[in-house]
């Protein structure tokens, strides 16, 4: 794991990066005219090229690209694959995600080993995502993943079950991406693939993350930075360094946060990674938002904003603006904070439009394969259909009702498929799952997060505890001290659960000043523990300086066998109210006798 970097340290290492790669062109302007290229210097310099694509910055890498640019008829197919690559990862890394797509797809048409082809189908699903081509996207994933039906394809398929648990996870489609992503780690770990075991760790804490699974995403993002630092690539230690900060930042651990996405932002610049390096900032941005350092945030996200502009980042851009709309309101600027504000909003609609385009390009090819696969089915019919009628005219009449059910059967299923569509649609017309005050689930979000923990554990015999507490006299709160104060009151105890409970299992604010723990793990007496934490913290809880301390009650209830959520609920419910009936500010399970 690298140390901390401060901001001097990470303009020493810009200058590094730069006179590194000043070095390295003044020694190709001397060195080239010096020495004849043949086939053998070709296939030194392309290794180099490999090498630096790995090490250094990637204007390294590109520099020894153009140098052997002229000289391909030298390179044997093998190497004008790694070639070809190599310029489209450095097309990437530049931010020019459209010929980076046309560099590989051009590589796609060429006679290519399968190993080669599945490796180039990963990465055009890769690139085109970025690029905001979905369809695109999800054709090249199916291509690939036709091509595992050849078992010996494995050690080369880990890039692609990693691109492919990412790409899931933005479709909201996270079995598939779990499923991807642990796959690609397995793989990894079992050929010795540092860079490829970094990678996959970064996708899986990513899943995780989408998850609201802070234990899971934490635990890779850990496992990701030693394995990272271990196989030498920076950029991809960058990459999961500022994903682990804003993990840490969302948790209000900013002490550990803030180091994290300073190194990040230091070596997305060193490395000219700008989508990275914009992404970086961004999370940097937001937790300074929550450290009210107005200053840094905005500095921030100008800085952040053109890179994500150009990347097409709807869902960031729209983040961004929304940001300094807020600021420039607190500062008095009313025209500049409406600006932003129009900015944000069609930013927010662009990002809405992707994400229908993204989920209904991941449907029309999941459609297109049903079909083709119907369409195989319908052809060895009408084959069959046609032997029969050569071997008997007799049964052209059962054969001809055989085609009808088989196109009927068609029809439905293409029916299905089509509703299945459009309810997948509207789905993602719904509301956020986040309570916007405390950053916690939501009443809904909650509940289903916590029916699908109690089965996991049910499913692996762990113990399993749902929690519901409730702030005691909480309307004496903001009669006495104001909504603002009560606002605060709310956030402070959300973060008292995170401390004790955050890496346990799943928190929520389920109603007013209610909140629930579906809690996977824990035995009693540590659930217990925990809550008397969390009471003795509010205990002394201040807002602005001025202390306004508050109790709360707790139901805990354990699941009965055969039990459901719901019944479960209303047990933990029960608990709840029988201590608020025992004068609140108490703890009540099942234990107790309530």
């Amino acid at each position: 794991m690298l140390p901390p970097s401060t901001p001097s340290k990470t303009v020493i290492r810009a200058l590094h990066a730069f006179a590194r790669g000043v070095l390295l062109t003044m020694a190709l302007m001397v060195a080239q005219p010096a020495t004849a290229m043949d086939a053998e210097r070709f296939a030194a310099r392309l290794a180099e090229a490999e090498q630096l694509n790995i090490e250094a910055p990637w204007p390294a890498s590109q520099a020894v690209l153009d140098e052997l640019r002229p000289h391909l008829d030298l390179a044997d197919d093998d190497q004008i694959v790694t070639f070809m690559m190599l310029e489209s990862r450095n097309q990437a890394l530049d931010g020019q995600m459209a010929a980076s797509l046309a560099t590989v797809q051009a590589l796609l048409r060429r006679d290519l080993d399968p190993a080669q082809r599945l490796v180039a189908h990963a990465r055009a699903a890769n690139v085109g995502y970025i690029a905001r081509q979905f369809e695109t996207t999800f054709r090249h994933l199916r291509a690939a993943l036709e091509l595992l039906e050849d078992p010996t394809l494995e050690p080369y398929a880990v890039n692609l079950f990693s691109v492919a648990a990412y790409i899931y996870a933005l479709t909201e489609e996270p079995t598939d991406a779990l499923a991807f992503g642990q796959k690609a780690l397995r793989i990894a770990q079992r050929n010795g693939q540092l860079r490829e075991e970094c990678a996959a760790h970064q996708r899986l804490a990513f899943v995780y993350k989408r998850m609201d699974d802070f234990d899971g995403a934490r635990r890779h993002y850990r496992s990701g930075i030693e394995v990272c630092a271990e196989s030498g690539d920076e950029m991809l230690l960058g990459t999961v360094e500022y994903g682990y900060g804003d993990l840490l930042q969302a948790a209000g651990r900013y002490d550990e946060a803030g180091p994290r996405l300073e190194r990040a932002i230091a070596l997305m610049e060193e490395h000219g990674y700008r989508s990275g390096l914009s992404a970086a900032r961004l999370y940097r941005a937001r937790m300074a938002l929550g450290q009210n350092d107005a200053e840094t945030a905005e500095r921030l996200l100008r800085a952040a904003l053109p890179d994500l502009v150009s990347a097409g980042n709807d869902e960031y851009v729209a983040e961004a603006h929304r940001a300094l709309a807020g600021l420039a309101v607190e500062q008095g600027r009313p025209s500049d904070a409406v600006e932003h504000m129009l900015a944000s909003m069609n930013a927010r609609e662009a990002h809405l439009d992707e994400v229908r385009d993204r989920r209904t390009a991941l449907l029309q090819v999941q459609f297109a394969v049903a079909e083709k696969e119907q369409e195989l089915i319908r052809l060895r019919e009408q084959q069959r259909i046609a032997e029969l009628e050569r071997q008997s005219q007799a049964q052209q009449s059962q054969l001809r009702v055989a085609l009808v059910v088989g196109s009927v059967l068609l029809v439905a299923l293409l029916l299905v498929l089509w509703i299945r569509a459009v309810r997948d649609r509207r789905r993602f017309r719904r509301l956020s799952r986040r309570d916007a005050l405390t950053a916690l689930s939501n009443h809904t979000r909650f509940f289903e997060l916590a029916e699908q923990t109690r089965s996991l554990a049910e499913a692996k015999r762990r113990n399993f505890a749902l929690v519901l507490g409730d702030i005691d006299h909480f309307k004496r709160v903001n009669d006495r001290f104001g909504h603002a104060t009560g606002d605060a009151v709310l956030s402070k105890v959300a973060a008292a659960l995170r401390t004790e409970f955050g890496d346990k299992g799943i928190i929520g604010r389920v109603g007013g000043e209610e909140f629930g723990l579906a809690l996977p793990g824990p035995d009693q007496a540590t659930v217990l523990r925990g809550l008397e934490a969390v009471r003795r913290t509010l205990q002394t809880l201040q807002v602005d300086g001025r202390p306004v301390p508050i109790t709360m009650s707790f139901g805990v209830a354990r699941p009965r066998t055969g039990e459901t959520l719901p019944e479960l609920r209303e047990r933990a419910d029960r608990r709840l109210y029988a201590a608020k009936e025992a004068g609140r500010d108490c703890v009540v399970h099942d234990d107790a006798g309530a």
